[in-house]
C-alpha cells in the first residue's frame, strides 16, 4: 500500500492566557506518495483547523474555521515504542531501588547504616531536580530519541561505574556516583511516558498508554524486592564492623566466609544489571524514532507552545499547583516510603526476606488494578479529577491500616499486613498515571514535556525532604509512618477544591466531529 509523506506548510495559531498572548505555529501535511514501511491499524482523514484558544483558569472556548486536511494515522508500530520507554523506565527504576530491599546485607557487608540507604535512594530526587529544567527542554525541542538514548546512556554508565570496584570503603563512593547518574536520567523516566502517550497514541488510548509505562516501571521496582534478597542471601550470623578507628581502614576488608560470599553475590547482582542496560540501550540506539510520520489525532499535529513561554504560562496556572502539590506530596512521599520498606519493617522484627515478598505482591496487585483503572479512564475521559479523589480517599484509609499495624496499634499477623499493603498498592498504584494525564489535559497547550517533568520535580522534592530528614542519626523510623498518612490527607484536601479543565481532549473532540473514517488499511 502507498502512504502519504508530509510537507509542511504553516498556520499560526494564537493562545491567551491572561493578559499574556503567545504565537506559534502549526504544522500543516500535505499529501505526496511513499511507499509504507507501517501498516497503521487506523487510518483516519480529518479537516484540518485554524483555532482561536482562549484559556483561564476555569473556562475554555475554542472556535475553528476550516483550513485544509489532514490525514491521522494510529499506527501498529506505537506498542513498540512503548515497550521500548517502558524498558528504558523500568530499568530507571529498578536501579534506583535496588539497595532498598538489601538493606540489611548492605549494612553488614559495606559497614553502611539506614542513612546510608536512604542516601542512596536521595540521589534520585536530588539528581531529578537538578537536571529537570534541562531535560524538559531537551524533551521538548530534540524530541523523545534524544531524551531517552541520552537518559539510557546514563543509566548504563552508572551501573557500569558500580561493577569496577567491590570492596570498602571505595565502593561506597562508586554506588553513590552510580545512584546520582541513574538518578539524572529519572526526569525522562519518569516525565517521558506522557509524551510517549501523546506523540504515538490516538485519545481514546492515551491513558492506557501512560499506564501501561507506569506498570512497568512499579513491576520493575516490585522484582527488585524479590530478584535482591533471592541474589543476595541474608545471614546475620557473621556479621562484622568496620574498626573506623584504624589508620588502615581504606585497606580493611571483610575476612568472615560469609560475609566474603554476600560481597561477591551484591557484585554479581550489579553485574547482571549492568547487562539488562546495555541491552537496552543498544536496541534503542538501532530503532527509536521520535514520533509517528503521521500524528495520531488533531492535538498531536498542533505545536505546543515553546518553552520559555510554556514554562512562564505553567507557572501561572493556579490548577498546575494544586494538582502538582496534590500528586508530589503523596506520590513522592509513597515513593521514598516504598523505597525503605525493608529499613521500615526491620525495625519491627520482619526480615529482608518477607518485606521483599511484601512489596512484590503489592506491586503485582497494583499493575493489574492500574491497567483496568485506565481503561476506564479512557472510556470517562472527563472524569479523571473523580477516579483520583475515589482512590486516594481509598489509598488513605488503607496506609492508616498499615501503620497500625506496623507500630503494633492494631494486633499484628502476617495475613493482614499483607491484606492491607497490597491494598495500598491496588488504591495508590493508579494514581501517577491519572494525574500525568489531568495535568496535560489542564496545562495544553503547554508541552507534555515541560508539563510532566515539573510536575514529577515536586514528587522528587517532596522524597528529597522525607529521606533527607530519614538521614538524621537517630530519627527512627515511626515519624515515617504518620508522615505518610498525614500528606494524602492534605492531596485530599486539595483535590475537593480542583476545578478540572480539558483543554487538550476539547481540541480533539472538536476536530473529531468533522471527521469521516476510511476503511483500515
Amino acid at each position: 500500500m502507498t502512504e502519504s509523506v508530509p510537507t509542511e506548510t504553516q498556520a499560526s495559531e494564537t493562545c491567551t492566557d491572561g493578559d499574556t498572548t503567545s504565537e506559534y505555529k502549526v504544522k500543516i501535511e500535505n499529501d505526496t506518495s511513499q511507499l509504507a514501511t507501517d501498516v497503521p491499524d487506523n487510518v483516519r482523514k480529518t479537516e484540518r483547523r485554524k483555532s482561536s484558544v482562549t484559556f483561564d483558569e476555569n473556562v475554555t472556548q475554542i472556535r475553528f474555521e476550516r483550513v485544509e486536511q489532514l490525514d491521522l494515522f494510529v499506527y501498529r508500530r506505537r506498542w513498540v515504542i512503548l515497550a521500548l520507554f517502558s524498558a528504558f523506565s523500568g530499568l530507571q527504576a529498578a536501579v534506583w531501588n535496588q539497595w532498598g530491599p538489601i538493606a540489611a546485607v548492605s549494612e553488614c557487608v559495606f559497614g553502611w547504616t539506614d542513612g546510608t540507604i536512604a542516601l542512596m535512594s536521595n540521589w534520585g530526587p536530588i539528581a531529578y531536580i537538578l537536571t529537570a529544567p534541562l531535560w524538559s527542554w531537551v524533551l521538548d525541542t530534540k524530541g523523545l530519541r534524544v531524551s531517552c538514548l541520552v537518559a539510557m546512556a546514563l543509566i548504563a554508565a552508572g551501573c557500569g561505574l558500580r561493577c569496577l570496584i567491590g570492596t570498602p570503603p571505595a565502593y561506597t563512593w562508586v554506588a553513590n556516583a552510580g545512584q546520582l547518574l541513574n538518578g539524572a536520567a529519572g526526569p525522562i523516566g519518569m516525565g517521558g511516558i506522557a509524551k510517549v502517550s501523546s506523540v504515538w497514541f490516538p485519545p481514546n488510548e492515551r491513558t492506557t498508554a501512560t499506564s501501561i509505562g507506569y506498570v512497568v516501571q512499579g513491576l520493575s521496582i516490585g522484582l527488585t524486592f524479590v530478584i535482591g534478597p533471592q541474589v543476595v542471601q541474608e545471614d546475620n550470623s557473621n556479621c562484622t564492623v568496620f574498626n573506623t578507628s584504624s589508620m588502615s581502614a581504606r585497606e580493611n576488608v571483610w575476612e568472615a566466609d560469609v560475609v566474603s560470599e554476600q560481597r561477591e553475590q551484591i557484585m554479581n547482582y550489579q553485574y547482571a544489571t549492568f547487562g539488562v542496560c546495555a541491552a537496552v540501550f543498544f536496541t534503542m540506539l538501532i530503532y527509536f524514532p521520535s514520533q509517528p510520520p503521521k500524528p495520531p489525532s488533531p492535538s498531536a499535529a498542533t505545536a505546543r507552545l515553546d518553552y520559555l513561554d510554556g514554562l512562564k504560562q505553567l507557572l501561572r496556572k493556579g490548577r498546575f499547583w494544586q494538582i502538582g502539590l496534590a500528586y508530589g506530596a503523596s506520590t513522592g512521599t509513597r515513593d521514598a516510603w516504598s523505597s525503605l520498606l525493608d529499613v521500615n519493617l526491620k525495625a519491627h522484627g520482619i526480615p529482608q526476606k518477607q518485606a521483599g515478598w511484601l512489596g512484590f505482591y503489592g506491586t503485582i496487585a497494583g499493575a493489574i488494578t492500574v491497567i483496568t483503572t485506565a481503561r476506564f479512564a479512557d472510556h470517562f475521559q472527563r472524569r479523571l479529577k473523580t477516579f483520583i479523589f475515589l482512590l486516594m480517599i481509598l489509598t488513605t484509609v488503607s496506609y492508616l491500616w498499615l501503620v497500625l499495624l506496623i507500630l503494633e496499634i492494631l494486633p499484628e499477623s502476617k495475613g493482614s499486613m499483607y491484606a492491607s499493603y497490597i491494598l495500598t498498592c491496588v488504591s495508590s498504584g493508579s494514581l501517577s498515571p491519572l494525574f500525568y494525564e489531568l495535568v496535560c489535559e489542564t496545562s495544553y497547550p503547554v508541552a507534555e514535556g515541560i508539563t510532566n517533568v515539573s510536575l514529577t520535580s515536586i514528587n522528587n522534592l517532596a522524597a528529597l525532604v522525607f529521606l533527607g530528614v530519614m538521614s538524621v542519626p537517630g530519627i527512627g523510623t515511626a515519624w515515617m509512618n504518620w508522615f505518610l498518612v498525614s500528606v494524602f490527607c492534605l492531596s485530599i484536601f486539595l483535590l475537593v477544591f480542583l476545578p478540572e479543565g480539558h483543554n487538550r481532549l476539547d481540541t480533539d473532540q472538536q476536530e473529531q466531529s468533522n471527521t469521516r473514517d476510511m476503511d483500515k488499511c
